[in-house]
């Protein structure tokens, strides 16, 4: 069902305190039309729940907290927040990143989507990145060039994906039970997933509304840092589309393979700014004045694809195996806790202000 009653609003965070405030500021009063918001606390230095100025939120009859005892990466975030949904039988979640302001119709343009293409489990808005400096721009146009306004409504194809801070799915739709994203990955998440909904056989839907914004890293350091940082996943990402995930783990392989790398990084930084610099130019040929610059930062996410292979450490949490149920105790203390009949609350009665998961 695609109504409001149906929907909960998943936001993933990790401190980022004022950032939080003025996102959920611009979605509280949607939630008049019966939907719900999930906030994941992935290990924050301090509990919102104590701190006054979210009161007036998490006093909120359909605002929910759930807190992980430490810091478990975004993905597993959001993997604890479909399962509480799941949980609550909501049929759609629809996320966004704390650092994103959300537009009056946030929801219900979600809703619509779904409305409008049934058989489609991932549906992805537009996303406006804000900053006025260069870097925020170059920042912007390597990230948001998936979804920047003024793209068509359009079907999601390879290699672009559908980023998780404007992204809703249809969660009893899509078969991946309760690891809906990869949580071994440090960064990456959202194109790991977009590829096996598409990889499993089901449709996505780019479209240009709802429209958020997104604040993009404005100083050279944390713009460089960020593009950097998901550069390293890449190296997985190539091998899993080729069904190569786990072989591309092993040391042998990467000894063996790494420094061919090395031989093809400029062929993978031009690919890469190609791919990237493309829907740009179709908007807006002036765009071109970037790429330059734009195909300098390749040749360091380069760099950082080269790392992970070498130090696999770099892109993934070790000591992990995806999809199979085989999680380490303080994973297995959250699933318990998702999964106790006492705390499931169908969606509409009031639910525990702070579901704390503890180890």
């Amino acid at each position: 069902m695609t109504t409001a009653s149906r929907c909960c609003v998943l936001i993933a965070f990790k401190d980022r305190r004022a950032e939080l405030h003025r996102c959920l500021e611009s979605l509280l009063p949607q939630l008049s039309g019966g939907a719900h918001i999930l906030l994941v606390d992935d290990g924050s230095e301090r509990d919102i729940a104590a701190l006054p100025e979210f009161a007036k939120f998490l006093s909120h009859s359909s605002v929910h907290l759930v807190r992980h005892p430490e810091n478990l990466g975004v993905s597993a975030a959001r993997n604890t927040g479909i399962n509480w949904a799941a949980d609550r039988e909501f049929d759609i979640v629809i996320m966004t990143d704390s650092d994103c302001i959300v537009p009056p119709d946030f929801i219900e343009a979600h809703l619509a989507l779904h409305r409008k293409y049934p058989s489609a489990p991932l549906v992805g808005g537009g996303i406006r990145g804000t900053g006025g400096t260069l870097w925020a721009k170059l920042d912007g146009m390597m990230t948001w060039f998936h979804c920047f306004p003024g793209l068509p409504e359009r079907k999601l194809m390879r290699p672009y994906v559908a980023p998780t801070a404007n992204l809703s799915l249809k969660i009893r739709m899509l078969p991946f039970g309760r690891r809906f994203f990869e949580d071994r990955l440090h960064t990456g998440e959202d194109t790991a997933f977009s590829r096996r909904v598409l990889k499993a056989g089901f449709e996505g839907i780019l479209a240009p509304f709802p429209e958020i914004l997104h604040a993009d890293r404005e100083r050279f350091l944390a713009f460089l840092r960020h593009q950097y940082e998901f550069g390293r996943h890449h190296y997985w990402i190539v091998h899993s589309d080729r069904g190569m995930g786990e072989l591309c783990l092993q040391p042998l392989y990467r000894l063996v393979t790494a420094p061919l790398f090395v031989l093809a990084m400029p062929l993978y930084a031009v690919l890469g700014c190609y791919l990237n610099i493309r829907p740009w130019l179709r908007f807006d040929w002036r765009n071109s004045v970037y790429w330059p610059l734009l195909q300098c930062v390749w040749l360091v996410k380069g760099i950082a694809f080269l790392e992970s292979a070498f130090f696999r450490e770099r892109a993934f949490r070790l000591g992990r195996r995806p999809h199979d149920g085989r999680t380490t105790n303080r994973r297995a203390a959250i699933e318990s806790a998702l999964r106790d009949p006492a705390d499931a609350l169908l969606p509409g009665k009031k639910a525990p202000r702070n579901d704390a998961v503890s180890r």
